[in-house]
């Protein structure tokens, strides 16, 4: 329909692009590089991907006989199910009416790069992984733990940027433990669990490491290649600089998408502030519950946005406009529970709000399928 193909197949086929046929090198090819690494060339380096999307896809493709990109894709969809799958799961655990529920389905979903989700790209695994991960850490049954720890390992062998988020689970029995004052020994017995985690969950981006390590040389093989292949060279203060919201006006960017992935940082930004407003303002109205229960969203949701943008800093930067989505789905989960945790909740009992959340959401929507249309078409710069 937007990849301007007669052809189902062929036009199903054109939602592999870009990241996606560096993940079918290394499938058919494994991890391979020159030292020092060579700029952005498949056959000489391709070291600037993590392991766990492609890994999952080249099993697929093995077990069901598939073509490369036929499993990449097939993952990536299975995942997006998985993926909402768990965002439903939230809502029912926190008892959401239908109609809230549609509402934070509906925000997700309009997000300019949710189309990622169905791509061949790992978006869709590492969102599914988060939540799971978030998920079963703050489930109280007895095989939760090691739920937990298996998505945690496959968020962090998935994407880098799951590395700290994986000591999320300290933070959290930390946060709703009762005895840590009175009874150091004792609160730090009953974190082995949260411990045991966190400690498995980093195994997924230390093996690729140490990996790196042997075959390398060095265990930061994949830095050195995000650097030399594609100059990412993160800059850790970039965030407290004004240069980095207002890079959608550096003349380098000539195109589209260069601007609109440059301005999603100071929307992310602006977002995470409406949020602390909200937060602040909600406190009077609340009926149970406190920010607590939301502070496993804001956590992972500050990571991914500080990470990735100081990471693109040095590059315009380009691809935030999928890194500021996952950044969105956790922020639209947390507000989500957060309306309904508040006397304004009935609000939303009222058949018109849906109506103006459609009427509000259509300019996002347009947006999005001119994106689809030019990424299926060669034409977005990711």
């Amino acid at each position: 329909m937007f990849s301007n193909s007669q052809n189902l197949v062929e036009g199903y086929s054109k939602l592999c692009r870009w990241d996606c046929d560096w993940y079918t090198h290394i499938i058919e090819h494994g991890y391979r590089s020159t030292i020092p690494p060579t700029p952005q060339n498949p056959d000489l380096s391709n070291v600037a991907f993590f392991p766990g999307y492609p890994v999952i896809a080249g099993v697929i493709k093995n077990v069901f006989n598939l073509s490369t990109q036929t499993a990449l894709l097939l993952v990536a969809q299975i995942a997006c199910w998985g993926f909402w799958t768990y965002v439903f799961l939230f809502f029912q655990r926190w008892r959401i009416s239908d109609k809230l529920a549609l509402c934070g389905a509906i925000a997700i979903l309009v997000h300019p790069a949710a189309f990622y989700l169905v791509a061949g790209y790992s978006e869709s695994l590492f969102l599914m992984m988060l939540l799971g991960f978030l998920y079963w850490t703050a489930s109280k049954k007895r095989v939760a733990w090691i739920l937990a720890a298996t998505h945690g390992f496959v968020m962090t062998a998935t994407r880098v940027v799951g590395l700290p988020i994986a000591i999320y689970p300290l933070f959290h029995f930390w946060l709703f433990a009762k005895d840590r004052k009175a009874k150091p020994f004792r609160f730090w017995q009953k974190s082995s669990k949260y411990l045991l985690v966190s400690a498995v969950s980093i195994l997924g981006s230390l093996l690729f490491f140490a990996f790196c390590y042997f075959k390398f040389g060095a265990w930061n093989f994949y830095m050195q290649t995000q650097a030399i292949g594609w100059g990412v060279k993160p800059n850790y203060l970039a965030i407290f600089k004004p240069e980095s919201y207002f890079a959608f006006l550096d003349p380098k960017i000539l195109n589209l998408p260069g601007v609109i992935n440059a301005i999603s940082v100071p929307f992310a930004l602006i977002s995470f502030f409406i949020v602390f407003l909200l937060e602040r303002k909600a406190v009077p109205f609340l009926t149970e519950g406190s920010w607590k229960q939301r502070a496993e969203f804001y956590v992972s949701g500050w990571l991914m946005f500080y990470l990735s943008a100081c990471g693109m800093s040095s590059i315009s930067m380009t691809s935030m406009i999928r890194y500021t989505f996952c950044v969105h789905v956790v922020l639209v989960i947390a507000t989500i529970h957060l309306i309904s945790r508040t006397q304004f909740y009935r609000l939303f009992d009222q058949k018109w709000i849906v109506f103006l959340l459609l009427l509000m959401a259509t300019p996002s929507f347009l947006l999005q399928m001119k994106f689809v249309g030019m990424f299926t078409n060669m034409e977005w710069v990711a």
